[in-house]
């Protein structure tokens, strides 16, 4: 079962596990959508009028490359050829820094597959070659397929792939590259859809855009964003290829994918949304979202409602539900609690995704699904009803010198919250950079009070130091429990601009120069966070997500 709904992972995978034998487990996802990878493909042809081709390569700085060629005869004369001259012939024994073999491989095409591997150390960057010939003009075409993999940081990650989707709605494609720790802004792609059991139709250009406008939903961040229409029930393929300069130079990689697209069971049409005041206090305790949907299909349906508050901060909520065949209109209950314990802010909330899932010969698809319908109604903050424990926004974090060398020993970062029940918490949280990744993590216990508390956690300082990346850092993923409450935030604080040097196991340490910062509350930077899947988050500067069928906006 191929999936495609990153934060839709828990709610499917608990919701439907009544109805499904085994649960199905939403999480997992595909090569294509989710790993980044530092491959660049090429394709071409041998033919009785061609038997010879040579295509070039792009390569850029990487410790080491690596080739395979894939076609449909084993006796196939290869040859790579770098910038200088320098002619490396596949099939030799080792030459200094250049090594080779060919192999025979599975296939289930007419003729003997092999596979043509090659390996060079410390390639010179530019552009290189590939010679192909066959010893004898073959009787058929024969396809050729080379795949060269990089030994360094230039990744391609492609989101929305390997998924499966309701017909009659666009969906929306993502990519990335990242740069190291840095994401390509500049990227020239070149994409192609093409039904997946009929090659002969000629594939369908594809234009990814990071312009704001369309699929994109924010110009300039290194996103790049597509709709396409298949236009009918199947499975297709999505090749694309990347292009651009980097820190290793001028570069090539590509990304592949499958689109399963299935009949839709429904068509959401409109939505509603409400206040709820359960005690009649005139505090709101619950938002209520109604999605309303003409029925195809007798089913047992999860609908899913996701919300995004004017800093980027989002939560989901899903409800299981036995539809029949007409309109129907399902409620998806949002705590105010925990609307103001994850997203924080004032409304009107965006509703980022409205989706109707159901089983199919044990699979979970879409029956349909709608991105950016609308907003809810405006709700001041005030208004919903506080969680128990809660954060204020404020805190300090105070670099210290624990050996009296200069150098910042650990990181203190003091959180102030409220609570309305006294008692002993614990609680834990990760120091991560703007993009996520974790720099250091604490855990510790303390007693709270009633009314105004705080909580300290000691962050190692070596991490941080030898991360090499400068501040401003997050407070992430926070959990605090006890006295029967809990709280759980995904970022809490931002601190400000310390310094990598500052702190022990800096490779260029110095001695410290600001003792005290004061915090901000918010999302770490930039403040619209989405996720294509953990690893793709854990690769980019500003983490990804994966995202499904659309409407084009304005």
């Amino acid at each position: 079962m191929t999936e495609r709904y990153g934060r839709l992972a828990v709610a499917a995978a608990v919701a439907l596990g009544a109805m499904i034998a085994p649960p199905v487990a939403r999480a997992q996802r595909t090569d294509s959508d989710g790993a980044a990878a530092a491959v660049a493909r090429y394709a071409f042809q041998l033919t009785p009028a061609m038997p010879a081709v040579s295509r070039p390569i792009v390569v850029d700085r990487t410790p080491a490359l690596s080739v395979s060629l894939t076609a449909a005869s084993p006796l196939l004369h290869v040859a790579l050829i770098a910038p200088g001259g320098n002619r490396y012939f596949v099939g030799d024994r080792v030459q200094g820094v250049f090594t080779s073999r060919v192999v025979p491989v599975e296939s289930q095409s007419p003729g003997r597959d092999s596979m043509y591997l090659a390996t060079v150390v410390e390639p010179a960057p530019g552009l290189w070659s590939i010679e192909v010939a066959n010893p004898e003009t073959p009787e058929a075409n024969i396809d050729v397929t080379v795949v060269c993999t990089f030994d360094n940081a230039v990744r391609l990650a492609l989101s929305g792939a390997d998924s499966t989707y309701a017909s009659g709605t666009p969906i929306r494609l993502a990519l990335a590259l990242s740069d190291g720790t840095a994401r390509n802004r500049a990227l020239s792609i070149h994409a192609r859809l093409r039904l997946q059991d009929d090659p002969a139709v000629n594939p369908t250009p594809v234009i990814f855009t990071d312009d704001g406008h369309g699929a994109d939903e924010s110009a300039g961040d290194g996103i790049y964003e597509a709709f396409v229409e298949p236009g009918q029930i199947g499975t297709f393929r999505i090749d694309l290829d990347a292009e651009g300069v980097a820190s290793t130079g001028a570069f090539r990689r590509s990304a592949a994918g499958l689109l399963h697209v299935v009949a839709r069971t429904a068509e959401i049409t409109t939505f509603t949304s409400r206040g709820v005041d359960l005690d009649q206090d005139g505090i709101l305790d619950e938002l209520v979202v109604s999605p309303v949907a003409m029925i195809l299909e007798d089913d047992d349906y999860l609908v899913t409602v996701r919300l995004r508050g004017s800093n980027g901060q989002e939560m989901e909520r899903s409800v299981q539900t036995l539809l029949t065949a007409g309109i129907g209109s399902v409620d998806v209950v949002f705590d105010a609690a925990d609307i103001v314990g994850e997203i924080g802010v004032d409304g009107p909330y965006h509703i980022v995704e409205m989706a109707f899932l159901h089983s199919t010969g044990g699979d979970v698809v879409p029956a349909d699904v709608r991105d950016d319908p609308g907003d809810t109604d405006a709700y001041a903050i005030a208004t919903l009803r506080q969680p128990p424990v809660r954060l204020t926004g404020e805190g300090t974090a105070i670099g210290v010198d624990t050996e009296g060398g200069g150098l910042f020993g650990r990181l203190d970062v003091t959180v102030e919250l409220l609570a309305d029940v006294a008692g002993a918490y614990s609680f834990s949280a990760s120091l991560t950079d703007a993009s996520g990744h974790e720099l250091g993590f604490a855990a510790g216990s303390d007693v709270l009070q009633k009314g105004s508390s705080a909580i300290t956690l000691q962050i190692p300082a070596e991490p941080i130091g030898a991360s090499g990346i400068d501040g401003p850092y997050c407070l992430s993923n926070l959990v605090l429990f006890g006295a029967g409450q809990s709280l759980v935030v995904g970022q809490a604080l931002r601190t400000g601009r310390f310094q990598a040097s500052q702190f022990e196991g800096s490779a260029d340490g110095r001695t410290s120069s600001s003792g005290r910062t004061q915090l901000h509350a918010g999302v770490c930077e930039p403040s619209n966070r989405r996720a294509f899947s953990p690893v793709v988050e854990a690769l980019f500067v500003s983490p990804l997500r994966a995202i499904g069928n659309g409407q084009q906006k304005p």
